[in-house]
């Protein structure tokens, strides 16, 4: 339990999904830029454009690859060592390659017929959140300026 937990720094909560969406059989993460310009009142602002990383092998529910990195894995200082990374060159194709733009991932998510307008507003309420249950640090940290 988090509870018991008894750290001297921060930890990362996550949860591993069995089942996780994939793009053409692959695990991706997205990175997501929110800047926040006043804790009281809270104004936060979440950047259109961003990221989406791809693992560079395709997904497979076999326990036989669990450790597999390039499998479960999305961090580019990873994948970029992959045999199969594939890096775009071209700035006019943004649906390419091992890394896509977040607007290159909305195009997808609507061909597929996924509400990326109700996906990303969750995306920011989730931020919000996020923000609000680290705001007794945020303030405490900013009165030491």
């Amino acid at each position: 339990r988090i509870q018991e937990l008894h750290t001297q720094h921060g930890v990362v909560v996550s949860k591993y999904l069995k089942n996780p969406l994939l793009i053409d059989g692959y695990k991706f993460d997205l990175r997501i830029y929110i800047a926040m310009t006043s804790l009281h009142p809270l104004k936060l602002y979440m950047f259109e454009e961003g990221l989406c990383r791809f693992a560079t092998v395709p997904y497979n529910k076999q326990t036989s690859e669990r450790d597999n990195v390039y499998m479960h894995l999305t961090n580019y200082s990873i994948n970029k060592n992959s045999k199969n990374f594939i890096r775009n060159d071209n700035p006019d194709v943004e649906n390419v390659g091992s890394k896509w733009s977040l607007t290159a991932l909305r195009h997808y998510l609507r061909s597929q017929h996924i509400n990326d307008t109700h996906l990303f507003n969750k995306i920011a309420d989730i931020a919000i959140k996020t923000i609000i249950s680290i705001e007794p640090y945020c303030k405490t940290t900013m009165d030491m300026f």
